[in-house]
């Protein structure tokens, strides 16, 4: 599958996408391996780690969810993931927004996800509120948000509310 371009770097990447992390547990790899297995939204999802230098603790963190997709009709009704092999993803969301070759999902937790340039989607499951299925392969994005990210984020929401 071809990757679709999303970002100029990872750092712009989880700027413009980071108020869209999940809550995810890390789990532990080899250290200084790209590869990462997250916890989130019930599924346990091989994720290829795109903020460097890789040293994500095992635990509790925020993750930019950002596979590569082919939209379909629902199969289900209910918001959900699922991993049909190693490395792939499924599931079922509804459509929070689309811009460009970017389409956020809520899947009971929330997708940054890329659309497939090499497939045609039809434009009516691209509406807000759409409630659609997704088939992702390999790799799927996954951008750790560094808990300065959130401590920044954190102070400057306080500091904008006074």
């Amino acid at each position: 599958m071809l990757l679709a371009m999303v970002e100029d770097s990872p750092d712009t990447f989880v700027a413009r996408w980071k108020h869209l992390a999940t809550d995810a547990i890390l789990h532990a790899r080899v250290e200084g391996s790209p590869l990462l297995e997250i916890d989130a939204g019930g599924a346990i999802l091989q994720v290829l780690e795109r903020t460097n230098p890789y040293l994500a603790n095992p635990g509790n963190a925020r993750v930019i969810i950002n596979p590569t997709i082919r939209l379909r009709e629902p199969d289900s009704d209910e918001p959900s993931l699922r991993v049909p092999h190693l490395g792939q993803v499924s599931g079922t969301a509804t459509v929070q927004s689309h811009e460009g070759p970017i389409v956020v999902l809520d899947a009971g937790v929330p997708i940054v996800a890329a659309l497939d340039p090499t497939a045609t989607h039809d434009e009516n499951l691209l509406q807000q509120g759409a409630f659609i299925s997704f088939d992702a392969s390999a790799p799927i994005h996954g951008f750790v948000v560094a808990p300065e990210h959130r401590r920044i984020t954190e102070a400057r929401a306080v500091d904008e509310a006074h």
